[in-house]
């Protein structure tokens, strides 16, 4: 699998004929994204959150990562603290 950590989380085409300013909150999300990932010191847990931002359902996370499905619930669960965390 190869992983590439500037994943676009958001998809730019359903903006077309859009404003600028749509454009640009798209581009904000992504830095966001981006600056959440850096947060993220389990590199498998990084690459959990970008695979699941892309709709890979877990159990194929899993795979992907040579993880079990408990473990990767285990780091969904672990990122939505971190998010609840950076949200406050």
């Amino acid at each position: 699998m190869s992983y590439l950590k500037s994943v676009l989380f958001i998809k730019f085409d359903k903006l077309k004929g859009k404003s600028a300013s749509g454009w640009e909150d798209l581009i904000i999300l992504k830095v966001d994204a981006e600056s959440v990932l850096k947060k993220i010191k389990n590199k498998n847990m990084s690459k959990a959150f970008c695979l699941m931002a892309q709709g890979y359902p877990e159990w194929m996370v899993g795979r992907m990562l040579y993880k079990s499905v408990d473990t990767i619930k285990w780091y969904v669960k672990e990122i939505k603290k971190l998010l609840l965390f950076l949200a406050s």
